[in-house]
Order: structure tokens, then C-alpha cells, then sequence
């Protein structure tokens, strides 16, 4: 663990103080279901009234709660700017867990060796609190931004992102735009891109689509001591094998070119000069990024069997076999071009292939106007960062997984997905996983970012 670099951050009593808020919200179980008739809606309702008691108690701040799962904040601006609101995303649900797993009680938040354990320390509620630490830092320093300052907290972005979906369609209705959002994604990561041994701040700029493939087979079935040459359940599962060997749709998206562009000159040679002449490399570096998953998943569109079903019973033929792909999709693809593509390679096998839920996939979310001001703030998070981490720098780079803020996509000039605490590649993994937890260092780095962000707001002209 890198620790906290030297900088004077605050008292130790009032970091205890604030460390023993977050570990109060990690204390409330706000798991998040498919179905929202098995979530404890009394959960998010203890969550939302702790969160006004803590925070939310001054004159210039309004709040909405429209339901248990949607918090809406506004930090309302000194009269007179003409200033385009910015928006600060973040989600309070966390995905569930298997206690038996857990060395700590999962909602325990029990602060062991310098590590507080809980689901949620780390995806999300870290950045939730940091938020909402820093505003209450920024309120008790007599503080008030050159700009609305808005955040919208979702309660269900594990499952549906049904809040998220609500609250983008309450601002649009009362014509609220932004200059810029900030969601989750990219993080501070140490030790996990090879050739570079210095943490680097990593901004999402554009994150990959994602959609759910489903494909099925119908027979006629019967009993499994005559069966037919082919079964349904044995064309899904040749239609699955022959989309998995299949070429993927490979592209190298401007996201990913300016990660290069941009953290060149921090790797050893020969990397740096590759990085830096993909007029003459590119096929050289495709071809290198094609031979691990992890650096492939930056240029392909992937393709990831992950169900399938058929009869219920071992001796009975199914009279109708589904599996399903999980796809995420590269900036230039798209959910209808995949949908199209794949079932020009499975004409004539028997199967069909279609969307499972319309509703829940999402193209890809990003710009190619390299040329315009999509990375202005890129420069205000490395001032943000700065006495916090000795980051080799801040630099963009593609989301793979989606977040809320693709649903605000059109109500933002810019939008940028980053958490501001530093993972090591083991530390990434305890994501949705057993044992999730966070360094206090970490606590302390996510809630001076957003102070030392939000003084910039309230400092700009």
C-alpha cells in the first residue's frame, strides 16, 4: 500500500469523525436486486434520512427525494454567475453477498489494520461520502460555488439503473444542462499496467456498450433415449462455440489512442516510442494488445458466453434451448450492427438470435471530436490530485464497464468517469468480491480530491 502523501489534510479528531460517518453508511445493508420487491426499501430510506442529518441541513442546499432509491442535490451558486451547473454522480445500492465468505460481517465496517471492511467501501459509497464530505468541508469554510453544483445519488445502478434513468428525465424536464459530469470509473492504479511503475490517474472519456444476446433453438423434444441427430440445446451450444471463434469487431478508438498519446513518455523504451508513433506502429501494438484479454477487451468489441438452459430434467429432450452472450461493445459498434452481425453468421444453423432485454443494453458512449474541449478538466483533476498521490499523471482512457452517467449523456457537454483512490491490481479485484475494503489513506485521498474540487469550483471565474 502506497500511503498518503504528506500534506495537511486535518485534525485527527476530525477525520475520525468523518470516518465514523462513512462507516455508518456502511452499515446500512442497501443491497440491490433484479426484482425491487426484494430490496429493503427501509434500508434506502434510513440511508436518505442519515445522509440530511449529516450533511444536508443548510440554507443553501436543497434536496429531492423523489423515492427511496433517488437523491437529488443542489448547491445553490452566489447570485449572479452566468456559469454552466455541473453535475457529480454516484450510486448508494451494493450488489450482494454471501456472509459465509467474508473474514468481517460485509456491513460490520469494522476498521481493522488501517482497512475499513464493507460492502461498499470501495463500489461506491466511497465516492457518495467523499462527495458529501467535501461539501460539508467546503460549507464549514464559508464556501459557495461560481456554479450550481448538482449531485444525483441512484439506488439501484447493480441491477436496473431505473433512479438514474428517472433523475436525467427530471432534469431535462426543467431544461437543467451541464458543463461537465463526473461519475465513477477509472481510478489511480499502481502496478497494474505493465512497463509503468509509477501510480497513474486513469479518466474514463468514453465506455464501452453493453448488451445481453439471446439465442435459442425449439424442437420437438421427447424422451432422451431416441434422440434426433441434433438437439435444440446442441445447436445453441454449437452457435455459442461458433460466435466465441469468430473475429471480433476490432477497432483502436480515439479513447485509447490518446491513453497512448498521453502516457507515452512515462513508459521505458521500446513502449514509449511505439505509444508514440501509432502512424507507424498501430498494427504492431494491435497485435500486442490482442494477445491478453485484459488489453484486448481495449480494442474489440468482446463476446462472453455466460447461460444457457434447456431441458429440466436429465432424460427429456427440451423442446426449446437458450444461451446467453454478454457482449461489450467498442465505440464505433453498435447494439444493431452486433445484432446484425451475428445473425449473418448464424444463418442456416438453426437458431435465432435477438436482443434479451432491449430496455437494459446501451451503445457505446463517447466523442471523436478530439480537436474540442472534451478533456478540459483534465487539468482541474490533476490540481485536484496534486499532494494527495505522486501520480506519473492523469491521462484518458476507455471505460469498460457502463455507469449511470451514459444515461445523462445528452444533458452534459462533457462527461468523465473517475474515483479518485489508488488500487493496487488486487485491490481492483475486490470489487463485488468477498472481503471488499479500503485503506483509511484511501478514505482520506477520495474526500480531499472532492474538497480540493470543489474549492476550485467555488475559486474559478
Amino acid at each position: 500500500m502506497i500511503p498518503l502523501s504528506q500534506k495537511d489534510l486535518g485534525s485527527d479528531h476530525e477525520w475520525e469523525d468523518s470516518l465514523r460517518r462513512f462507516r455508518q453508511f456502511l452499515q446500512i445493508p442497501t443491497v440491490s436486486y433484479q426484482n425491487r420487491d426484494d430490496m429493503e426499501e427501509g434500508a434506502f430510506l434510513l440511508f436518505q434520512n442519515t445522509l440530511k442529518e449529516h450533511y444536508l441541513n443548510s440554507p443553501d442546499v436543497d434536496c429531492f427525494f423523489p423515492d427511496p432509491y433517488q437523491i437529488i442535490i443542489h448547491w445553490k451558486s452566489s447570485s449572479g454567475n452566468t456559469n454552466k451547473p455541473i453535475l457529480l454522480l454516484a450510486h448508494y445500492d451494493v450488489v450482494p453477498v454471501k456472509e459465509e465468505l467474508w473474514i468481517h460481517k460485509p456491513f460490520g465496517a469494522d476498521l481493522v489494520e488501517g482497512y475499513i471492511w464493507g460492502r461498499g467501501s470501495i463500489d461506491t459509497k466511497i465516492t457518495l461520502i467523499g462527495l458529501m464530505e467535501a461539501l460539508k468541508n467546503s460549507q464549514e469554510n464559508g464556501l459557495t460555488p461560481n456554479r450550481d453544483v448538482w449531485f444525483a445519488f441512484a439506488g439501484d445502478e447493480e441491477t436496473k439503473s431505473i433512479a438514474a434513468k428517472s433523475m436525467a428525465a427530471w432534469f431535462k424536464k426543467r431544461n437543467i444542462y451541464f458543463e461537465w459530469i463526473l461519475d465513477e470509473g477509472g481510478a489511480i492504479v499502481h502496478d497494474v499496467i505493465p512497463g509503468l511503475s509509477e501510480p497513474l490517474a486513469l479518466v474514463g472519456v468514453a465506455e464501452k456498450g453493453n448488451v445481453n444476446w439471446l439465442i435459442t433453438s425449439e424442437s420437438k423434444g421427447g424422451h432422451s433415449s431416441s434422440p434426433p441427430p441434433e438437439s435444440a440445446l446442441g445447436q445453441v451450444s454449437k452457435a455459442l462455440s461458433l460466435l466465441e471463434k469468430k473475429k471480433r469487431y476490432t477497432k483502436l478508438p480515439f479513447a485509447v489512442r490518446d491513453f497512448f498519446y498521453y502516457s507515452s513518455s512515462l513508459f521505458p523504451f521500446p513502449q514509449n516510442v511505439i505509444m508514440a508513433n501509432l502512424w507507424l506502429f498501430q498494427p504492431l501494438l494491435v497485435k500486442i494488445l490482442k494477445s491478453r484479454p485484459l488489453t484486448a477487451a481495449q480494442i474489440q468489441s468482446t463476446i462472453a458466453v455466460t447461460m444457457s438452459g434447456g431441458s429440466s430434467v436429465p432424460n427429456v429432450l427440451p423442446t426449446r434451448a437458450w444461451g446467453i452472450i454478454n457482449s461489450r461493445l467498442l465505440p464505433g459498434d453498435t447494439i444493431n450492427k452486433g445484432l446484425a452481425r451475428y445473425r449473418k453468421i448464424l444463418k442456416d444453423t438453426g437458431v435465432y438470435i435477438d436482443i434479451q432485454d432491449p430496455e437494459e443494453g446501451c451503445d457505446p458512449v463517447y466523442s471523436d471530436d478530439r480537436n474540442g474541449p472534451a478533456y478540459k478538466e483534465l487539468e482541474l483533476f490533476h490540481r485536484s490530485l496534486e499532494g494527495l498521490v505522486d501520480a506519473a499523471g492523469v491521462v484518458p482512457y476507455l471505460n469498460m464497464t457502463t455507469t449511470d452517467s451514459k444515461y445523462y449523456k445528452d444533458l452534459g457537454d462533457r462527461v468523465y468517469r473517475f474515483s479518485p483512490y489508488l488500487l493496487s491490481s488486487e485491490e481492483l479485484d475486490l470489487m463485488h468480491a468477498p472481503n471488499e475494503r479500503l485503506s483509511v489513506d484511501n478514505y482520506k485521498r477520495v474526500v480531499s480530491f472532492y474538497t480540493h474540487l470543489l474549492q476550485e469550483i467555488c475559486h474559478e471565474t
